[in-house]
């Protein structure tokens, strides 16, 4: 069986290895800016060249923080020590309301019998 290579990976890899050389040649002096600036279309396709790896690189860390919070099956511990503190907190005001509920009823109790 044969392995066949998606044309976009193909792509992808020319453009990348492409900017590469760029940046190399670049720095070593072999090409300045003011060479690139002059030419319009290497400007241009410098441009769309960095935002589609800025766009690709976006998506990627959006599949990453989307994938990190929809892959954890159930809370941590941390979350778990909380969900209890709230339900605890729910017991607490319930029996508050209760007491406040038979002092109320004690007072109305005792001022009606004066």
């Amino acid at each position: 069986m044969r392995l066949r290579i998606p044309f976009l990976y193909i792509a992808i890899l020319a453009a990348i290895i492409s900017a590469v050389i760029f940046v190399v040649a670049w720095m070593t002096g072999i090409v300045s800016f003011e060479k690139v600036f002059d030419n319009f279309i290497v400007f241009v396709i410098m441009l769309i060249s960095i935002t589609t790896v800025a766009i690709l690189g976006a998506i990627m860390i959006g599949m990453f923080i989307s994938h990190r919070l929809l892959a954890t099956g159930g809370f941590t511990p941390f979350e778990k020590s909380m969900l209890e503190m709230k339900a605890d907190i729910t017991k607490l005001r319930a029996a508050v309301e209760r007491l406040e509920t038979l002092m109320g009823e004690e007072k109305v109790g005792g001022e009606k019998e004066d």
